[in-house]
């Protein structure tokens, strides 16, 4: 009477089978255990057994997709992925270092030399002549802007100077000022405060009574690329070429509310045009 026996994948043999051909049944069998589990053979230290595809008995060995080969040797190291998927170790830096990106890898790096790089906009400077308003553009991309003025004068007097931003004449100047309005005999009343508020324009300094007389300064303007508001200070005032003569010192400072980020900045002679000086236009990212 035939046996009844799980079903492996093969055929187990009956009691007849081994008497009548036992060797052959026996030899079968053992063809058909091999064949069966042949996939269950090699691999190496670490693999795991996977399917291979949906086939009964059809199997593959494979690295680990759970886990990966740790590369770390050194308190510090950090891993990244190399030509794709490949983990790999990144040395700790050392003392002072930046993570950088060097040939699209992450290395530590010494950080480069800091400070602000200015650069001149309008080489050798602008001559200050035979106009009422002098204007630098070609500025882009400065959060810093630094104008400075050289012994500017006027064709008539009672010269005046003042700044104005990308040309705009809008109540968008808000400044505060602290004047010095004569340098003959000191009294508290040669100094005095003064606010402009939404003014047209920047006050720098007027020159009092002769048109001979000079005005030097410089105005600095801070986050000038960006949309908010824009601080600004400078300092600003006139020789004279007599202590009979008056003029204007100017400590000064304020904001820009001007909704641009700025790409010209302006100077202004009050009531005439200038007839000699210059100015000079610095730029920092």
């Amino acid at each position: 009477m035939a046996t009844t026996t799980p079903n492996f994948g093969w055929s187990v043999p009956t009691s007849t089978d081994l008497v009548k051909d036992g060797a052959t049944a026996i030899e079968t069998l053992g063809d058909s255990i091999d064949a069966s589990l042949v996939d269950l053979k090699g691999g190496t230290t670490g693999q795991v057994l996977a399917k291979n595809s949906n086939t009964d008995m059809d199997f593959v060995w494979s690295n680990d997709a759970a886990g990966m080969t740790n590369p770390m040797t050194t308190t510090g190291d950090t891993i990244y992925s190399s030509s794709g998927s490949t983990p790999a170790r990144l040395g700790i830096g050392t003392t002072g270092q930046l993570l950088t990106v060097a040939g699209g890898v992450p290395t530590w790096a010494s950080p480069a030399g800091g400070g602000a790089n200015w650069s001149l906009v309008n080489s050798g400077g602008t001559d200050l002549t035979a106009a009422g308003t002098i204007t630098v553009s070609g500025i882009s991309g400065a959060d810093g802007i630094l104008i400075g003025i050289s012994s500017a004068s006027g064709v008539s007097s009672g010269f005046g100077m003042s700044f104005r931003f990308n040309g705009d004449t809008g109540a968008n100047y808000n400044s505060f000022d602290v004047n010095n309005t004569g340098l003959n005999t000191y009294s508290a009343g040669i100094f005095y405060s003064q606010p402009y508020l939404s003014a047209t324009s920047v006050t720098a300094a007027n020159n009092g009574n002769n048109s001979t007389c000079s005005i030097t300064g410089y105005i600095y303007l801070s986050g000038c690329n960006s949309s908010g508001n824009k601080a600004f200070w400078g300092v600003a005032g006139g020789d004279s070429v007599s202590s009979s003569i008056n003029h204007d010192q100017h400590f000064f400072g304020g904001v820009y509310t001007g909704t641009s980020a700025i790409t010209s900045v302006s100077v202004l002679a009050s009531g005439t045009n200038f007839d000699a000086g210059k100015i000079w236009v610095y730029t920092t990212a």
